[in-house]
């Protein structure tokens, strides 16, 4: 296996991990902010 295939597939998986962390996080201010929208009534 070449180290240009493998800097590639790392390339993936690290940008993959961070697109998932951001969307997880994402999703974690949405349902906060939700819940304090709803204790705020």
């Amino acid at each position: 296996m070449d180290t240009s295939s493998f800097h590639q597939v790392l390339w993936a998986v690290g940008i993959f991990a961070i697109g998932m962390l951001a969307g997880y996080m994402l999703k974690i201010v949405l349902v906060n902010r939700d819940r304090i929208k709803a204790n705020q009534k």
